[in-house]
């Protein structure tokens, strides 16, 4: 190469230096510019100075550089290829069992025209699809119904034109809401004055979580500081669970306890209830005043047995450990809730031994029973 001959650029009358990166060529072999990584500092007039032994010379009129955004660039060569617009997904993300919901998503721009398609599982969904354009924008629609098969799964994306290795995507996951189970209310039914009692109330398979409280129907009062209640998620549904711990008073007969669960968002006001209906009432007590008899053969006897306290549902006389069938022999009578003392008439020598007064309680069911 001849050593008197080179060439230069300069830019608004300031000379250009290649020894930086910023800018390659400007030889004698190479003598194009090309400057990378341009920005807006780039913009200017550039000329082009040659010199041999001969003389220089500088090209006339000089080069103007314009730097532009991308999205002037995008607008202003539309022949170019341009990468698709990152996808943006629109729709609500709630939605009520069985309830019909849309979503859009738009790829703004792309040079070819980009592709939307949407994923479900890996699996691209064809069907519930509408693809409108509006400019450079593209927007694929999707239509489908709310069902469990959607709730807490992700939908994805994607977007595409050629110009990009891979597409470009963007997901969003849907929460179907939907109604709990109807309630279950499990806990004793009878009880006797100041007893302790725990009642459970499950409300399964709701979401979100209901809201539950307990009452007492008859005296139109909410449980508080006796109620508590907690929920869990159980995989893609909520359970919740409530507990009543409370002692009755004689007052509380017949009362009906209500748990009742709120769901407004399947439900509105109106809540799921199921209710219980308790019995409190004093324990059955059973006395027999006389503890021995003495009778004469063929004569009559009444073996007394009285109920003290409380109701009995049934009475049960007893002797020698063997239930007596006091229907089934014509000598006996008596020993029932109506009259518990046992007369035995026209006595036989058979009839001695020990009797035993039994009384099963109507409220707890429990037997008492007592000695003659």
């Amino acid at each position: 190469m001849d050593t008197n001959q080179y060439v230069e650029q300069v830019i608004d009358h300031i000379l250009v230096s290649t020894s930086y990166g910023k800018y390659s060529g400007s030889t004698t072999s190479s003598p194009s510019l090309t400057i990378h990584n341009v920005a807006s500092t780039d913009e200017g007039a550039y000329s082009c100075k040659a010199r041999n032994l001969v003389g220089t010379s500088r090209n006339n009129p000089t080069t103007t550089l314009t730097v532009t955004s991308s999205s002037d660039t995008y607008k202003n060569q539309p022949s170019s290829q341009i990468p698709p617009g990152p996808p943006v997904i629109a729709g609500p993300q709630f939605q009520v069992l069985n309830s019909q919901i849309t979503l859009t998503c738009t790829s703004a721009r792309g040079n070819p025209t980009p592709t939307v398609k949407w994923f479900f599982d890996r699996t691209e969904i064809t069907t519930g699809i509408s693809t409108t354009t509006a400019g450079t924008a593209v927007t694929a629609s999707l239509t489908f119904t709310a069902t469990k098969n959607y709730h807490l799964e992700v939908l994805e994306c994607q977007v595409e034109n050629g110009v990009l290795q891979n597409p470009l995507s963007t997901t969003k996951y849907i929460e179907v809401q939907f109604s709990p189970d109807s309630p279950t209310l499990t806990g004793p039914s009878t009880l006797t004055p100041g007893q302790q009692g725990r009642w459970t109330c499950i409300s399964a398979n709701g979401y979100p979580a209901g809201i539950m409280t307990m009452r007492n129907k008859n005296k139109n009062t909410q449980f508080t500081t006796e109620f508590t209640s907690s929920s869990v998620l159980d995989q893609k549904s909520f359970d919740v669970t409530g507990t009543l711990t409370w002692s009755p008073v004689i007052v509380n007969n017949g009362d009906t306890i209500c748990c009742d669960v709120t769901h407004t968002t399947t439900l509105g006001s109106t809540p799921q209830t199921v209710c219980r209906q308790i019995t409190v009432a004093q324990p059955i007590s059973i006395n027999a005043p006389v503890t021995q008899y003495s009778s004469n053969i063929q004569s009559s006897v009444t073996l007394q047995c009285d109920v003290t306290q409380g109701t009995a549902s049934q009475i049960i006389w007893i002797k020698e450990n063997v239930q007596l069938n006091i229907t089934s022999n014509s000598r006996f009578s008596g020993g029932t809730v109506v009259n518990e003392s046992l007369t035995i008439a026209n006595v036989q020598q058979s009839d001695g031994g020990n009797y035993v007064c039994r009384g099963i309680d109507a409220a707890t069911g429990e037997c008492k029973y007592h000695y003659c």
